[in-house]
């Protein structure tokens, strides 16, 4: 991949600094696979340690980022100058964006186009510009697997399921209650009506 951060971090003045950064070609890595569902990968460079959390869905059809998290020693580097509390800083992908890239399982996933992804800790942010990149967890050989293509304009985050699940849910209960309502009526209510034999 073709990576660059941008941190945004308040000094011991209160004001806010910007700075930027590439991640360089050459770097350490390291990963654990040994949960089938879940798995890291870790790039490692100085003062720095950029891990990628993967996961299955639970149907295990597809696979997608369930988070990213970035180490940073602020202290040991000289771009941070006068930042406000020195040391190591752990910021972290928003909970709002849980599915970041999914593709199906068995597939890789290739964007182009610049894709971003936001960290916070406290009063310092980091954004995470992606481009030209491919990722592929679950691989059962050394190949990558069929490239899967990321949308137009390199949208990450899959599309949150909870508002049209809620809603078809409480329409499903409206529907039980009020044709349940309309028995009760009709069994209370109404009156009922013997049938005779005809003489």
């Amino acid at each position: 991949m073709d990576a660059s951060i941008t941190f945004v971090y308040r000094t011991k003045s209160g004001e806010d600094r910007e700075v930027s950064e590439y991640v360089p070609a050459e770097v350490e890595t390291d990963g654990d696979c040994k949960e089938e569902d879940e798995a890291n990968f870790a790039l490692q460079w100085p003062n720095h340690v950029l891990t990628w959390n993967f996961a299955k869905t639970p149907g295990r059809e597809r696979w997608y980022v369930n988070g990213v998290r970035l180490d940073v020693r602020t202290d040991s580097s000289k771009k941070f100058q006068y930042i406000n509390k020195p040391g190591l800083r752990t910021l972290k992908s928003s909970k709002g964006h849980t599915m970041l890239f999914p593709t199906p399982v068995g597939k890789s996933y290739s964007c182009q186009s610049e894709t971003s992804v936001e960290l916070q800790n406290g009063d310092v942010s980091a954004t995470v510009f992606l481009r030209g990149f491919k990722l592929q967890p679950f691989i059962s050989r050394r190949d990558f697997g069929p490239v899967y293509e990321c949308s137009p304009g390199g949208g990450p985050a899959f599309r949150d399921e909870t508002a049209p699940i809620a809603v078809g849910s409480t329409l499903a209960v409206v529907v039980l209650l009020t044709v349940t309502g309309y028995g009760v009526y009709r069994y209370f209510k109404v009156k009922k009506v013997q049938y005779d034999t005809m003489e």
